[in-house]
């Protein structure tokens, strides 16, 4: 009878410790996630980016291309649409463990974790996920297009603000052929 009352307080320690990283969890997982489209938000871009570990991977960044006119043209929530699909459709294959952060409005960085043997594999995938949206997105009469740069990279965190502007020069670069073909 005695040896009960403690097993019965034990147990509930646990489940009240269960519960409680449970709820730490959901509100820190809340935290690193947009709420509009459940990419990482820019917070856990930062927290990211302050790891000490070494990274090894394409890093890509994606801008929507006359987003601003989905909005002004049709509705906001047919922009908000516009981002949730770009977003449903990066994070689409499991088989290809990838991250997709909202860094901005209508911009996107994705980090591949891989060695130097995938990277061209990896921005095959990226076009394709690519025309995907933009022939959708032209079914629909939308005008919005995908730019992107992307860079193999590898070495601290602390040293992936160079890479991450040679990718944003790359994006600026498809942008600016992008216009010129249409």
């Amino acid at each position: 009878m005695f040896g009960i009352l403690p097993a019965i307080l034990l147990l509930i320690g646990i489940y009240q410790s269960v519960k409680y990283f449970n709820k730490a969890y959901k509100l820190e997982k809340k935290a690193y996630t947009d709420a509009l489209t459940s990419a990482e938000n820019r917070a856990s871009w930062e927290r990211f980016t302050s790891i000490k570990t070494e990274l090894i991977g394409t890093f890509a960044l994606l801008d929507l291309n006359d987003f601003k006119k989905v909005n002004d043209n049709f509705d906001h929530d047919r922009g908000d649409l516009v981002l949730k699909d770009t977003v449903k459709k990066l994070q689409e294959d499991s088989y290809l463990y990838h991250r997709v952060f909202r860094y901005g409005g209508d911009e996107f960085v994705l980090f591949f974790p891989h060695g130097e043997d995938k990277k061209d594999f990896v921005k095959m995938w990226i076009k394709k996920r690519i025309l995907e949206l933009e022939e959708t997105w032209g079914r629909e009469g939308l005008p919005v297009t995908i730019s992107f740069g992307s860079v193999l990279f590898q070495g601290s965190p602390f040293d992936l603000a160079v890479a991450i502007k040679k990718a944003d020069e790359q994006m600026y670069e498809y942008k600016k052929k992008k216009k010129r073909l249409i």
